[in-house]
């Protein structure tokens, strides 16, 4: 096969990829329109998932929720007793993944494959968790936890494009996990 041959080849297929693209768009999206959505927790909600009271100090309950993190994998960033705050972070998480755009079954269409770069480089995701602790005292040996969990992801292309997407973790069992964590390390605290 001449090398003209070949470019000739190429050409058409790229053609073709590019006409049935608005075909396999329209069929991505019919399948996605069937996909129900949990709506969104209101703020109630979510404040009544994040929070739980514990009948004991403050300042027991600021270092069993540290301490807690730290067992978690967590790395503390900020922590002040005075104002009740507590920031943290996960262990970022790489991997790396082709580029696809389209899959439909066991079809899958490279960004690559209709624009005709032959580099085929990765994309890299990153991930982590973020952490806040909101510790109130609200009355003698009565304190307040509002936890919130927030998982970040980084996607960084072979051209230098960085999409960053943050959601609120939502999970009730993910808070009620740390709570009673949080609850195990006050009993370790009191017994001691």
């Amino acid at each position: 096969m001449s090398k003209r041959g070949g470019a000739k080849n190429i050409k058409i297929i790229q053609w073709c990829s590019l006409l049935l693209l608005p075909l396999f768009i329209a069929l991505n999206l019919l399948g996605c329109s069937s996909v129900e959505k949990r709506p969104a927790k209101t703020s109630l909600e979510l404040q009544a998932i994040q929070s739980h009271h514990f009948q004991t100090s403050k300042s027991v309950v600021f270092a069993a929720t540290i301490s807690v993190f730290q067992d978690l994998g967590y790395i503390i960033n900020n922590a002040d007793i005075q104002s009740g705050f507590i920031t943290a972070k996960s262990a970022t998480k790489e991997k790396e993944s082709e580029r696809v755009i389209f899959k439909l079954g066991d079809l899958k269409i490279d960004l690559d494959d209709l624009t005709g770069d032959s580099d085929k480089r990765a994309v890299i995701k990153s991930s982590h968790t973020q952490a806040t602790a909101f510790i109130e005292e609200l009355k003698a040996n009565e304190t307040q936890v509002r936890l919130n969990f927030v998982m970040s992801s980084l996607s960084s292309s072979h051209q230098g494009q960085n999409t960053q997407n943050d959601r609120v973790i939502e999970d009730a069992e993910t808070y009620r996990i740390a709570f009673d964590k949080i609850g195990d390390a006050i009993f370790i605290r009191s017994t001691n």
